[in-house]
């Protein structure tokens, strides 16, 4: 269980794996074409920041 709350989500490209947004509204995120970007929260793509290092 996880000890923390999603406040913004990144959109990312899923061809380039680049960031295209972060967004706050978490509805926007249920109109993202996911065959395209992946939605990622926010502490999982800070987490896979530092990981990269």
């Amino acid at each position: 269980m996880k000890d923390y709350i999603d406040a913004s989500w990144v959109i990312v490209d899923r061809a380039t794996g680049q960031p295209v947004l972060e967004t706050f509204d978490f509805e926007l995120c249920q109109f993202v074409n996911i065959q395209r970007f992946q939605v990622v929260p926010i502490m999982a793509w800070l987490q896979h920041l530092n990981h990269q290092r």
